[in-house]
């Protein structure tokens, strides 16, 4: 229902019913008192002459806005991103920054953040390329040293690119002070000339190559009082008995004819007499004398000297 404008009454005009329904009755509901039903109520017009009727919110915390259809007033919250302006004071909860950025960290946190430098001794950094006056950076978890400059050692550069199974020495005259290299072999193994020789310091003795050292026994074994069994030997073929108190040793290898050692003792723990005689490069008899004569006792014997 549209208000309709009071007319003006001429002389002798005859009021009728329906002038009154609408010059009275019809203006009279649309006033305020007519349209407001409940406290809160708020008059608005919802087009020309047309008074509206907007309840209160039953919502606290809201507001008016023009946010109804075709602007007209509508209870509402608070849209953050359009319905408010300025800056909300970081005592309220705020920034007192109109945009993100360093401002509105500094007055979050109170640093005074450099951003450009960060050279001052309190700021935060948050530049791409900063300088740090003598930091203290604590043992870093990650991190490339690629350009990293004013290192303790210079030599610690690498001059070439690593190989499967190489190792990082140190090199003497290398501009780059450190190099990927082939592992050294080590000493190399004596062969047998040098073991005879024994005078070499830049080789090493083998297990397999030992032996054949002058100071390193040859053959030597221990033989029971029949004379017919190694208890334990070490380059020794066979044992056997000549006679009483004779015993004939082959041993695996030949001795040389000359510069040979041959020993002999008892295991009788007697002063028994042993004696021994080299009879082909590979045996030698021992003989163990008690009081003159020949006596079957334990004995053990050991050959030393050079292979033929």
């Amino acid at each position: 229902m549209a208000y309709t404008a009071y007319r003006t009454w001429t002389t002798g005009e005859i009021v009728t019913a329906a002038l009154m329904n609408e010059q009275v009755k019809d203006n009279g509901l649309l006033t305020a008192p007519a349209i407001m039903t409940t406290a809160g109520d708020i008059i608005y017009a919802s087009a020309a002459n047309t008074p509206a009727r907007l309840a209160k919110s039953t919502t606290s915390t809201q507001y008016l806005a023009n946010t109804g259809t075709s602007n007209v007033p509508q209870w509402n919250e608070v849209a953050l991103a359009t319905g408010v302006s300025g800056s909300l004071p970081v005592a309220n909860g705020g920034t007192a920054a109109t945009s993100a950025g360093i401002a509105a960290f500094n007055s979050i946190t109170g640093y005074s953040a450099a951003g450009a430098t960060g050279t001052t001794s309190t700021n935060l950094v948050f530049s791409t390329s900063p300088t740090f006056i003598t930091p203290a950076l604590g043992t870093p978890s990650a991190g490339v040293l690629t350009s990293c400059t004013g290192l303790p050692e210079a030599g610690l550069a690498v001059s070439n690119a690593p190989t499967n199974g190489y190792m990082l020495t140190a090199q003497s005259g290398d501009a780059g002070g450190m190099t990927w290299a082939a592992a050294a072999s080590g000493l190399s193994a004596a062969s047998d000339a040098e073991m005879v020789a024994g005078s070499s310091n830049t080789v090493a003795a083998t297990p397999g190559r030992t032996h054949f050292h002058p100071g390193v026994a040859k053959a030597w074994a221990n033989i029971n009082a029949a004379g017919d069994a190694l208890s334990q030997e070490y380059g020794c073929a066979s044992v056997s008995k000549i006679g009483t108190g004779h015993f004939r040793t082959v041993i695996d290898v030949a001795m040389a004819a000359s510069n040979t050692m041959m020993g002999s003792t008892n295991s009788s723990g007697s002063d028994d007499a042993v004696t021994f005689n080299m009879n082909a490069n590979t045996q030698f008899d021992s003989y163990v004398l008690r009081g003159g004569s020949l006596t079957d006792v334990g004995v053990s014997i050991m050959t030393m000297g050079a292979f033929a």
